[in-house]
């Protein structure tokens, strides 16, 4: 088994274009850090069935996989800064996903409609996307304490936003 004993790969800032074959074969990985790099796909990374946290921030990638069903363990994804025009809908899919960055991606004018399916998730961070609106089913979450909507082109909110009962951080600024 290769690296049997590893948990956590730090490679951030490190002008990474490709993502090493041999790290999507970690069986115990858990994190991963690829913030600041150079990479376009992360399709390498779509086997790695224990992971459970995953910054891809500040790279160059347009397209997320669309198959996300191996990484069902994933609490944090950070993909913030990239160039995403669309989130995969397998990502609503990750039941145990509790944190979701996707700040600063300028192409990405909407959420899924669905998105209210992520369950568990605690905090949503999607400043400076271009949104013009909040899915309804986002008012679903009782258990989301923090949304970030921060400079977008959103000007009104549902009226079920009042479900939000757990909801502590709300930061709409323009």
């Amino acid at each position: 088994t290769l690296l049997p004993c590893l948990e956590e790969i730090n490679a951030n800032y490190c002008d990474l274009r490709v993502i090493p074959d041999f790290v999507g074969r970690i069986p115990g990985l858990q994190k991963l850090h690829l913030e600041d790099n150079n990479l376009d796909n992360i399709d390498a990374l779509m086997g790695l069935s224990g992971l459970k946290y995953l910054n891809i921030a500040t790279n160059h990638i347009e397209v997320l996989p669309e198959d996300w069903s191996a990484l069902s363990r994933l609490v944090v994804l950070n993909v913030a800064n990239n160039a995403i025009k669309k989130l995969p809908s397998d990502l609503l899919n990750l039941s145990e996903l509790e944190i979701l960055i996707v700040s600063e991606n300028e192409t990405l004018k909407e959420l899924p409609s669905n998105i209210g399916s992520l369950n568990n998730l605690s905090e949503l961070l999607a400043n400076s996307c271009g949104l013009k609106n909040v899915p309804r089913s986002l008012c679903q979450m009782k258990g989301l304490h923090t949304l970030e909507l921060t400079n977008n082109r959103i000007t009104s909110l549902p009226r079920s936003f009042i479900k939000l009962t757990g909801l502590k951080t709300l930061d709409l600024a323009d």
